[in-house]
C-alpha cells in the first residue's frame, strides 16, 4: 500500500483512504460491540479509547496490506 492508488471507475484513491474506510468499517463493528456488552463503561474515557482502536487498528490494516516494514525502528 505505499504509495499505490487505485482505480475507480476513473477516480483515483489513494490506497490509504482505502485503508481508512476498512478502519472506520472495522471500528464501527467493535464500537458496537463493546457498547453492546458494557465494556466501554470500565473505561474513563470512550473518545480516548475509540482514538487508540483507530491508530491500533489502522496500523494493523496497514501492516497486513504492506507487510512489516524493512528497516526495524529501532536499529541496536
Amino acid at each position: 500500500m505505499n504509495g499505490m492508488v487505485i482505480d475507480l471507475m476513473g477516480i483515483y484513491v489513494p490506497s490509504a483512504a482505502v485503508a481508512i474506510a476498512a478502519v472506520f468499517l472495522l471500528l464501527f463493528v467493535i464500537r458496537w460491540l463493546l457498547d453492546r456488552f458494557g465494556i466501554f463503561e470500565w473505561f474513563w474515557h470512550r473518545g480516548l479509547i475509540e482514538v487508540c482502536l483507530f491508530i491500533l487498528l489502522f496500523g494493523g490494516v496497514l501492516w497486513l496490506t504492506a507487510g512489516p516494514p524493512i528497516t526495524p525502528l529501532f536499529p541496536f
